[in-house]
């Protein structure tokens, strides 16, 4: 059985001087970021992107909303439109309902005045110029 200090001998002499060398060039050749750090980064990273994400889907939703009111005042135009050229119809034909059909003109020019902005901007102005006439 060995003594206490020939196993205390045989520990120091583990760590002969080229050993050293050995355990600063590993020390050396580690990631200098920690896996703690680099753990922390991706989570971070995730999060930016995540909330990129819920950005530009919130902003994607607000511009289909705008896209959708558009074409609901377009068809509720088109509507009183066509119940305006109905109604003239049957002026021309029968003598009858012309008030009818000038109120769903003035149906119609009120629909523009109040999405003036919206329609205008999708329109054009020659288009709305016409609209408006």
């Amino acid at each position: 059985m060995p003594n206490v200090p020939e196993a205390a001998h045989e520990a120091s002499d583990a760590f002969e001087p080229c050993d050293q060398v050995e355990i600063d060039r590993a020390l050396l050749e580690r990631p200098a970021i920690s896996i703690r750090i680099r753990v922390a980064l991706v989570f971070a990273l995730l999060f930016i992107l995540t909330a990129a994400m819920t950005v530009a889907a919130v902003l994607l939703v607000s511009q289909l909303r705008e896209k959708q009111r558009f074409l609901e005042n377009v068809g509720d135009y088109a509507f009183e439109i066509d119940q305006a050229r109905r109604f003239e119809k049957d002026f021309f034909l029968y003598g009858t309902n012309l008030a009818d059909a000038l109120a769903h003109i003035r149906s119609a020019h009120d629909l523009l005045d109040t999405n003036e902005d919206n329609m205008r901007a999708v329109t054009g102005p020659q288009m709305w110029t016409r609209m408006r006439e």
